[in-house]
């Protein structure tokens, strides 16, 4: 689910994501073997907010998560 809000620039929508679907999409990058360009194309994402989100993410400020550790560098 996604929020279109006010115009940006000739026409182009401000979009945004409810905290849900932001996890949703950083635990698929989480997942062994996941790329998160990938991950952010499918789900029509920069993935340079994707990356954001995975800080976000890894400083708790995603709201309440499960405990989610990253495969490859173990962080928490």
């Amino acid at each position: 689910m996604l929020v279109e809000y006010g115009a940006v620039s000739e026409g182009r929508q401000r979009r945004f994501y409810p905290v849900e679907e932001k996890r949703r999409m950083v635990e698929q990058t989480l997942e062994a073997g996941a790329s998160v360009a990938k991950v952010a194309q499918a789900n029509g994402v920069n993935p340079n907010v994707l990356f954001l989100w995975r800080r976000q993410h890894r400083e708790g400020r995603l709201g309440v998560q499960e405990e989610a550790r990253c495969v490859c560098c173990r962080w928490r």
